[in-house]
C-alpha cells in the first residue's frame, strides 16, 4: 500500500512539472519592457516547436501583433488557420517587468488584454493578438535553360542574396527558352515570356512575385565563363 501512495505521488508530481511553463526568459541584452513575444503550436504534429517569434524594439508599444506565417512548414500547403486559437505564448522581459494574467494559451484571433508592469511599478494595459501574413520572400529555387524538345540544356547558378543567376557556359545560348521555380508559393513575373526563346547570351531580367503578391525581386540572369568560376 505505501508502495502504491508512493507511486501516486511522484505521478502528481511530475504531471505539476510538466504544468509549470515559466512564461519569462531572461533576455539577452538589458533592455526595458518586453523584448519579444513567441507563438509554439500546443496540438499536432509540430506541439512545442514554435511558429512565430515577434522582435520588440519599442519599448512603448502597447499593441503586440505576432505574425504567424500563413503556411507551415512554409514548403507545404499546410494552412495555420488552425492553430491561431490554440497557441502558447511565451514573453521574453526586462529584469523585475511582468504581464497580467500571466500568459498561456491564446487565441490569436481576437484581442487579449492584459496589464503590463515596468520595472519601476507602473502599470499599462496591453493587447497581444496575431495576424496571418503570406511570405515577402523573392528567392529563386531553379533556373534552367531549355532546348527546342523542352529538355534541360544548362542549369542556372542562383545567388539569392545579390538576385543573380550565372550561366556559366562557353556555348552559344541564343534561342534558348527557360524554365524558372520561384520560392514557395510565389510565382514568376510574366511567365509566359521565359517560354519564348531569348539570347541568353546577353543580360537578362526576371522578376520573383513574393506570396503576398506585393513584394517584388529582380533576378538578374549573366553569362560567364566556366573558366572564371
Amino acid at each position: 500500500m505505501k508502495k502504491i501512495y508512493y507511486l501516486i505521488f511522484v505521478a502528481v508530481l511530475g504531471l505539476a512539472a510538466s504544468c509549470q511553463d515559466p512564461q519569462f526568459i531572461e533576455p539577452t541584452a538589458e533592455r526595458q519592457g518586453i523584448t519579444s513575444l513567441t507563438a509554439y503550436f500546443t496540438t499536432g504534429k509540430y506541439v512545442d516547436q514554435q511558429l512565430a517569434k515577434l522582435d520588440v524594439t519599442d519599448e512603448n508599444m502597447d499593441y503586440y501583433v505576432i505574425e504567424i506565417p500563413w503556411f507551415f512548414p512554409e514548403e507545404t500547403e499546410d494552412p495555420t488557420t488552425i492553430y491561431m486559437s490554440s497557441l502558447r505564448i511565451r514573453a521574453e522581459l526586462a529584469r523585475n517587468c511582468k504581464i497580467d494574467p500571466p500568459l498561456t494559451i491564446l487565441d490569436l484571433n481576437v484581442e487579449n488584454q492584459f496589464t503590463y508592469t515596468n520595472s519601476k511599478g507602473e502599470s499599462k494595459p496591453i493587447i497581444i493578438t496575431g495576424e496571418r501574413v503570406k511570405s515577402s520572400t523573392t528567392h529563386m529555387l531553379a533556373f534552367n535553360l531549355l532546348d527546342a524538345d523542352g529538355n534541360v540544356t544548362l542549369e542556372g547558378f542562383i545567388n539569392n542574396d545579390s538576385k543573380e543567376i550565372y550561366l556559366f557556359s562557353v556555348e552559344d545560348l541564343n534561342g534558348l527558352t527557360a524554365a524558372a521555380e520561384p520560392w514557395y508559393h510565389a510565382s514568376v513575373k510574366d511567365v509566359e515570356s521565359l517560354a519564348k526563346p531569348r539570347n541568353w547570351n546577353e543580360e537578362q531580367k526576371v522578376t520573383v512575385i513574393a506570396h503576398d503578391g506585393k513584394t517584388e525581386g529582380e533576378f538578374t540572369v549573366i553569362k560567364r565563363n566556366p573558366e572564371k568560376i
